[in-house]
């Protein structure tokens, strides 16, 4: 089965040169003169091929590699998120007992009393004798 195609010639008149056929199917005489293929273009086409298809797997591991990367950098940016907040809620609830009212309330809870009179000690000025002979 062979299949004809016709193409038509757009430099003349129709009626001038008839249309060009094309045929996709070689002759018997054509394929019994063909050639065969020699050795070496036969190994370098399969090197070649060798090579694509180690190229194609390189390329696919890299993107499944970048792929996975790009998960893991997602849930530890979640998981940063978290620990931001967590580490927000633990910061206010230090300012929260730190706060001055915050420590009075301790100070009142555990029956401290509170002063009312403060007194400071003076020291009297010391005075040192000098020795003034020698013996």
């Amino acid at each position: 089965m062979s299949r004809t195609f016709i193409l038509p010639n757009l430099f003349f008149s129709a009626d001038a040169r008839p249309a060009r056929v094309l045929s996709v199917r070689k002759s018997a005489r054509e394929a019994a003169n063909a050639k065969p293929v020699s050795r070496k273009w036969l190994g370098a086409s399969l090197a070649l091929a060798v090579l694509n298809m180690a190229l194609l797997f390189n390329f696919l591991a890299g993107v499944n590699n970048y792929a996975s990367r790009g998960y893991e950098i997602k849930s530890l940016q979640s998981k940063l998120a978290a620990l931001t907040e967590e580490n927000d809620k633990i910061n206010l609830k230090v300012s929260e007992v730190s706060s001055m009212v915050s420590i009075q309330n301790d100070f009142a809870n555990t029956h401290y009393v509170p002063v009312t009179g403060v007194k400071f000690l003076q020291a009297s000025p010391v005075s040192t004798a000098m020795n003034s002979g020698m013996n």
